[in-house]
């Protein structure tokens, strides 16, 4: 693995580490509990196509699975907005 990749594959680990220690602080109600879902799925999505892509047999592959990480970014910021004016 190259310096670029450990950087990202360490931040992305870390983000879904801090993601779910923050996520432990809500109270839990059927709603919340959805949304809750929503942040984890997206959030740890993120790290995992980054090593998706990092296993890539192709630079097409590779780029589709950066495109999906960053389309995962964008999700949980849209749901931890909806968490913070909840």
């Amino acid at each position: 693995m190259r310096m670029t990749e450990v950087t990202i594959h360490n931040r992305t680990l870390q983000f879904s580490l801090e993601i779910t220690r923050y996520l432990q602080s809500f109270a839990t109600t059927t709603i919340s509990s959805v949304l809750l879902n929503q942040v984890m799925r997206s959030a740890c999505s993120i790290g995992a196509n980054v090593v998706e892509a990092q296993n890539s047999a192709t630079k097409k592959e590779f780029r589709r699975y950066l495109q999906i990480s960053l389309r995962s970014a964008r999700e949980t910021e849209y749901w931890l907005t909806i968490l913070k004016r909840n």
